[in-house]
């Protein structure tokens, strides 16, 4: 009989002794789990994935000999949706196209716009010299050919391509749209004349500057048309003198022109 006690209390603690280690295995994996959930390291690295960037260091001098540098980046995923929203565009026409971008694009560059913020706290400048400060920005990026075409096609179609080929010019083909977006021009810190245009436009529209893009079917090329006091060449828009300004590289100033490109009526107003 006291055997029998003996057992069934042996077997009474065994099934304590079972649940609690059940209830203490229970809490642990619980507990671990909120530990996971709640750690900060780990919330971080999350973010982290989500938010990967591409930064880039930028030295430039602007049309005064005025040195400034700054760093600038864009999230891949703004760069990912970015891409996929130029394809989505149904435009009826370049300034469709064009607009439908920088206002997709105007609020992915915020890095763009502290730089350029600091720097104008920093100085004192007119508005002709901040402007000069935004477009030698992009004046001092590497220019490069984007093609919507495969870029060994594009060299036997298209004699100017096939000229700046020669000359060493790199070319990105099978870009739709034959244009890098803001997000992607700042990504790839390269790109061609429309890229910058657009660049440009969204950034100086974000400064309150009246800012055409200038095209020419005749000439192949996209430039700016700026709002502002200036000598030079101009394209007349609406009463207003909107003076051009060369963005592909260094050294050209509001209202220069080369002579090549220099007759004003085969540009148009695109945007």
């Amino acid at each position: 009989m006291i055997n029998f006690l003996k057992n069934i209390g042996l077997r009474i603690v065994s099934f304590f002794m079972i649940l609690l280690c059940i209830s203490i295995l229970f809490s642990t994996i619980t507990f671990i789990g909120k530990l996971s959930k709640n750690n900060p390291s780990e919330k971080k690295k999350i973010k982290k994935e989500v938010e990967r960037l591409v930064t880039q260091y930028h030295y430039w001098n602007d049309n005064k000999a005025r040195p400034y540098k700054g760093r600038v980046s864009v999230k891949l995923n703004d760069v990912k949706n970015s891409i996929l929203n130029k394809k989505n565009i149904n435009a009826v026409s370049w300034g469709s196209f064009y607009r439908k971008i920088a206002e997709h694009d105007k609020l992915k560059i915020s890095t763009v716009y502290e730089l350029f913020n600091q720097i104008y706290k920093t100085k004192t400048l007119s508005r002709n010299d901040f402007a000069d400060i935004i477009v030698t920005f992009v004046q001092n990026i590497p220019y490069n050919i984007v093609t919507m075409d495969n870029c060994n096609e594009a060299y036997f179609k298209n004699q100017s391509i096939k000229e700046m080929m020669d000359d060493g010019i790199d070319c990105d083909g099978n870009v739709f749209g034959g244009l890098y977006t803001p997000t992607e021009f700042i990504s790839h810190f390269k790109g061609d004349c429309d890229t910058r245009t657009v660049f440009l436009y969204t950034v100086l529209n974000r400064y309150g500057y009246d800012t055409k893009i200038l095209n020419s079917d005749v000439y192949g090329h996209s430039i700016l048309g700026v709002n502002l006091p200036s000598r030079g060449r101009y394209k007349t828009h609406l009463g207003k003198r909107y003076y051009t300004w060369e963005t592909t590289s260094v050294n050209w100033k509001l209202g220069d022109l080369p002579p090549s490109t220099s007759r004003m009526y085969n540009w148009n107003v695109a945007l």
